[in-house]
C-alpha cells in the first residue's frame, strides 16, 4: 500500500470524507489497510499525524497566507471551527486523522464506516455537503 502520511492538501471544507481518530500511524495503518482491501482507492484516503500533519490541518490558516487563514476565520463563525480545534488537539497529542473521500449514498459508506469502527477510530465524522454528521 503506498499511502503516504502527511501527503495531504490544506482544505477549506473537506466535502464528502469520512474522517476518524486513530491511536497513532500504526492504527492508521490497519484501518488504511482494511479500506483498501474493501476496494476502496488509495487516492481517496489520507493519513494527517505529527507536527507535519498539524501544519496541513493549519487549524489557523496561518500556513497557508492570508486566504488561508480568511477561510479559517469564517469557520470560526461556525460550528466547524470546533471540529478543526478537535482534531488539531487529537494531533498534537499523538493521533493520527485518516480521511476517506467517499459519497454517503455509497455502497461502500457502510463498510468503511464499520472497518473506522473496527480500528478503534474516535471522533468519526461524515462532512456532507452543508452539513457534519457524527457517526461514532
Amino acid at each position: 500500500m503506498s499511502v503516504d502520511v502527511n501527503r495531504g492538501r490544506f482544505a477549506f471544507y473537506p466535502e464528502n470524507q469520512l474522517i476518524g481518530v486513530t491511536a497513532g500511524e500504526q492504527p492508521a495503518r490497519t484501518l488504511l489497510n482494511e479500506l483498501v482491501a474493501l476496494g476502496i482507492a488509495e487516492t481517496d484516503l489520507s493519513v494527517f499525524s505529527n507536527e507535519a500533519g498539524l501544519r496541513l490541518l493549519d487549524e489557523e490558516g496561518f500556513e497557508h497566507g492570508w486566504l488561508g487563514h480568511f477561510r479559517r476565520w469564517i469557520q470560526s463563525l461556525t460550528d466547524e471551527r470546533e471540529e478543526w480545534r478537535t482534531y488539531g488537539e487529537a494531533l498534537a497529542s499523538g493521533q493520527s486523522l485518516v480521511t476517506l473521500q467517499i459519497d454517503r449514498r455509497s455502497a461502500a459508506y457502510q463498510d468503511a464506516l464499520d472497518a473506522y469502527h473496527r480500528a478503534g477510530a474516535t471522533l468519526i465524522r461524515y462532512f456532507g455537503p452543508a452539513v457534519i454528521e457524527e457517526v461514532d
